[in-house]
C-alpha cells in the first residue's frame, strides 16, 4: 500500500512577499494563454512563469528562472520535514454555497499502476506527459502537487491533523485571484506523521487530477534511477508530491465537463435525434432553461443536454441495458455503466463517426466547464452541437479506479483546482 513521507518544501519566502495570493495559480492544464498573460502580469514571481514558460527554449528558461529564486532567496528550502495541512475555502460556482475541503500535502512513493497503491481513474495523452517530463528534466522538481483521495470512512486521519494543528496559526493564509482561500499548517509532530503513514498504508491512493504528472514522474525516476543500485524509496526522484484528502470530505465538488463537437462534415442534428430515439428517450425542451432542469433530474441512467444552437433536447437511455449494450465490450462494467462512456463509444464513435483516435486527438471535440457557454458555442468558429453532461459521482471513480479501468479524458473536473505556487518539491540529486 501507498508509502508516505513527510518533505522539506520549496516555497516562496514569506519575508519577501506580503500577498502570496498574487503569486499563485491553477495547475498549467487549466491556465489558457489569455489567463497566463493575467496571471505573469500579477507579479514578475508568479507560479504560473515556472509551470508554463515561455520563449524560444522554455524548458531552459523555467531552469533558470528556478535557480535564479533560489539564488536571490525569492524561494527558500524548509529545513526541517513536515506534511502540511491544507484547506481550501471556496463558492459553489453554480449554487454560491460557501465550501471547505481539507487534507494535506506530502510525497508519496512512486510506484506503478500496477502495484495497486496508487490507481488512476483516466486515460492520459502524449502531448502533455512529453512536455511535463521536459519540464521535470530541466527543473527537477514537482512544481505543483498532483491530487489524490483515500478511504477513511471513521475520520481517524481528520482527527489526527485537526487535533495537531487547532492551536496553531496557518503557515500560509492567503486569497487568490479567484477568490480561493488557501491555508496551509506546517505539521512536524512525528506522532501525527506516523498515524497518517499508517493509515495510508492500508488503504490505497486514487489520482483524481494529476494523471499525466504522476506518469511522466514515473518516467523521471527510471531516467533518473539509470545505473543507480539504490533501493526504491533512497532517492528523491523515487517521491511525487500530492494532496491527498479522504473521500469522505464535503468538499470534494465534482462539476462536469461538456463538450463541443466541431467541423463534421455532414452533422444533422434532426438525424442525429432520430437515431437515439431507438435506445434514449428524447424530450424536446422550449428553453436551454428547461433543458437544464430536465438534465439535472434525471442522473440515474445516462442522460446529455443536446444542442445545434436552435432547437435542444434531453435524451436518457431507457435502461441500464442499453448502456452495457452500446459501450466497449472491453471495458470493465465500472466504466460501461458511465455516462462519458457511452457518449463517446456510441453517439461520438458510432453515430457521428469520430473515432477513438480523433477524439484522443480533440479532432473534433471541444472542451468546455461551463453549460451557458456550452449551449452558446453552436453556429460559432464550426461548433455543431453542444452535448451538456451531468457530473460523474465520487463513488463511480473509485469503482473505475478500483477495477483497473480508465475514464474517458476529462471525465471528472474536481472543483477548485489546487492552488500551484504554495509548495513544491525537490527531486534531483542535489535536491
Amino acid at each position: 500500500m501507498p508509502t508516505l513521507s513527510p518533505f522539506c518544501s520549496l516555497r516562496f519566502n514569506p519575508s519577501f512577499f506580503s500577498n502570496l495570493g498574487l503569486l499563485l495559480s491553477p495547475p498549467y492544464d487549466v491556465v489558457t494563454p489569455e489567463s497566463r498573460q493575467q496571471l505573469a502580469e500579477q507579479s514578475p514571481y508568479n507560479i504560473v512563469r515556472l509551470i508554463l514558460p515561455t520563449g524560444d527554449s522554455p524548458y531552459d528558461e523555467a531552469s533558470t528562472l528556478l535557480a535564479d529564486w533560489q539564488k536571490s532567496s525569492v524561494l527558500v528550502r524548509e529545513p526541517q520535514e513536515a506534511v502540511y495541512p491544507y484547506c481550501q475555502t471556496f463558492t459553489h460556482p453554480h449554487t454560491g454555497q460557501r465550501i471547505v475541503r481539507n487534507g494535506f500535502m506530502a510525497t508519496l512513493r512512486l510506484a506503478p499502476f500496477s502495484a495497486g497503491e496508487i490507481l488512476p481513474h483516466e486515460r492520459t495523452l502524449s502531448g502533455p506527459k512529453e512536455d511535463r517530463l521536459r519540464l521535470m528534466l530541466a527543473t527537477n522538481a514537482n512544481l505543483e502537487p498532483i491530487f489524490g483521495i483515500y478511504a477513511d470512512p471513521e475520520g481517524n486521519t481528520t482527527a489526527t491533523l485537526n487535533n495537531a494543528i487547532k492551536q496553531e496559526l496557518p503557515e500560509i493564509d492567503t486569497m487568490d485571484s479567484d477568490g480561493i482561500r488557501h491555508q496551509v499548517w506546517k505539521l512536524v509532530q512525528p506522532e501525527a506523521i506516523q498515524q497518517l503513514k499508517h493509515h495510508l498504508q492500508d488503504h490505497p491512493a486514487f489520482i483524481v487530477d494529476g494523471h499525466h504528472r504522476y506518469e511522466t514522474a514515473l518516467r523521471y525516476q527510471e531516467l533518473t534511477r539509470q545505473g543507480s543500485d539504490q533501493p526504491i524509496g533512497a532517492l528523491p526522484c523515487d517521491w511525487i508530491m500530492i494532496f491527498l484528502a479522504p473521500m469522505n470530505d464535503p468538499g470534494l465538488l465534482i462539476l462536469p465537463t461538456h463538450r463541443l463537437v466541431h467541423s463534421l462534415p455532414n452533422f444533422n442534428f434532426t438525424q442525429l435525434l432520430d437515431q437515439l430515439r431507438e435506445d434514449f428517450t428524447v424530450t424536446m425542451a422550449a428553453t436551454f432553461a428547461e433543458g437544464l432542469g430536465l438534465l439535472q433530474q434525471t442522473d440515474e441512467l445516462p442522460s446529455y443536454l443536446l444542442s445545434d444552437g436552435n432547437d435542444c433536447a434531453v435524451v436518457v437511455a431507457k435502461k441500464p441495458e442499453t448502456v452495457v449494450r452500446l459501450t466497449s465490450p472491453e471495458s470493465p462494467d465500472p466504466v460501461r455503466t458511465l455516462d462519458v462512456s457511452l457518449l463517446h463509444d456510441h453517439l461520438f464513435e458510432r453515430l457521428l463517426g469520430i473515432t477513438p483516435q480523433q477524439q484522443m486527438e480533440q479532432t473534433h471535440l471541444r472542451y468546455v466547464k461551463n453549460a451557458n457557454e456550452a449551449l452558446a458555442a453552436p453556429g460559432t468558429d464550426g461548433v455543431q452541437l453542444a452535448v451538456v453532461m451531468n457530473p460523474t459521482r465520487l463513488e463511480q471513480v473509485v469503482e473505475v479506479a478500483t477495477s483497473g479501468g480508465v475514464m474517458p479524458q476529462k471525465s471528472t473536473f474536481f472543483y477548485p483546482k489546487l492552488g500551484s505556487g504554495l509548495l513544491m518539491n525537490l527531486v534531483g540529486s542535489a535536491g
